[in-house]
């Protein structure tokens, strides 16, 4: 028998339904089972609804068995795995239970003994509020008041040693009302995500052969004047097995690129912009019909002329299956070619360190030492002035 601490009784009476009326709105939480029964090793990754739970305890009780449910008023995983006491866990004599079931993520586990006849509240000093008979074929809720994990892993350990007394057939439960931590609040989904800067841009699109994006359109009519603008449709101009053709407009311009299917690649056989063709020391060579082309500079020179116009921030991709619809970038193709800024930079290092390294072989190679050495069988040597 446990002892009474009649100071809880009044509160337990007025309480009590309020305590089953938020144990129906619970969450998702974690459940640690064990007892006499033989244990059952369940997926710990898993989630297990309502009913789920239920047939685990039926499993897991016959009707000689006492089955005690020890409840916070929050708990989660994280309390179980980060709860700490100095260097040891809050829960030690959880954690020295080898034969245990543990769910980590359980719908609403309470709901299963809403049709038990006495639950119990244990204060902060671990006293209960009315007394407990442990009688075969029993169900007692037990209620945590305060948030001591580790006092209440100590009561745990305490209570269940007084029912081995009266009842070695026990099945213990210990779980939480809601969740300690609001993981919805944590949640975001992707397309509510804040646009970072820089990243506006415009998408063109032809349906469905082609897909664009650029940040920003500039022209120097005379290689040095700027004039910024901005293309807002795209249109497919000539089509034929190996070869395609896009007309950019807006503001009055047309920027028409030709691309070239070859093999297993695509390139831009040519590019013209207001009835000029336009050059680029940056030849797109895409190797793969599903890559996408991408360049923080993409610049073109007019041949003869001074014109020159750039895009920043491109990225296209030429879609040669007619059946297929690109609705998406494939994988990047990135203009930086072999000899990026970073890689002579680091040749050129490269370059320092094997000129002092030739060099200090050279200068130790260098080094004479002496051809004739002092025998002390032998004669003494003598060594002349003119030696």
């Amino acid at each position: 028998m446990v002892k009474i601490n009649s100071l809880f009784t009044v509160i337990c009476i007025f309480t009590i339904g309020a305590q089953i009326a938020a144990a129906d709105n619970a969450e998702n939480v974690p459940v640690l089972l064990w007892g006499k029964q033989s244990v059952t090793y369940l997926p710990a990754l898993s989630d297990y609804k309502n009913s789920e739970f239920d047939a685990l305890v039926q499993s897991q009780a016959s009707k000689n068995t006492f089955t005690a449910i020890f409840v916070e008023d929050k708990l989660s995983t994280e309390d179980l795995s980060q709860c700490k006491l100095g260097t040891q866990t809050c829960f030690k004599n959880l954690q020295k239970i080898e034969r245990k079931t543990y769910l980590p993520n359980v719908e609403s586990p309470l709901r299963v003994f809403d049709k038990v006849s006495q639950s119990i509240f244990i204060n902060e000093e671990g006293e209960l509020s009315e007394n407990v008979v442990v009688n075969q074929g029993k169900t007692v809720v037990f209620y945590f008041q305060g948030e001591n994990f580790a006092a209440h892993d100590e009561y745990i350990e305490r209570l269940v040693e007084e029912f081995k007394k009266d009842n070695d057939d026990l099945l213990i439960i210990y779980t939480g009302k809601s969740p300690s931590f609001d993981y919805t609040g944590r949640i975001r989904s992707k397309r509510q995500a804040p646009k970072q800067a820089g990243q506006d841009g415009v998408v063109l699109r032809v349906e469905p052969h082609f897909l664009m994006f650029y940040k920003n359109f500039s022209y120097f009519s005379d290689g040095k004047t700027k004039q910024n603008i901005r293309f807002s449709t795209a249109s497919k101009v000539n089509e034929t097995a190996s070869t395609m053709a896009f007309a950019i407009e807006g503001e009055g311009k047309t920027l028409v690129m030709d691309f070239k299917l070859d093999a297993n690649a695509w390139t831009i056989s040519s590019l013209s912009f207001d009835g000029n063709n336009y050059y680029s020391k940056q030849q797109v060579n895409v190797n793969n019909l599903n890559f996408t082309y991408i360049c923080n500079n993409w610049e073109h020179f007019q041949k003869g002329g001074q014109g020159r116009i750039a895009f920043s921030g491109v990225q296209f991709q030429v879609n040669w299956d007619k059946e297929a619809k690109l609705e998406v970038f494939g994988d990047t193709w990135d203009c930086v070619g072999f000899t990026s800024p970073g890689i002579l930079a680091g040749l050129f290092i490269v370059l320092i360190f094997i000129s002092i390294a030739s060099a200090g072989i050279t200068w130790m190679m260098d080094i004479n030492t002496m051809d004739r050495f002092d025998d002390p069988k032998g004669k003494t040597i003598t060594i002349n002035a003119s030696d």
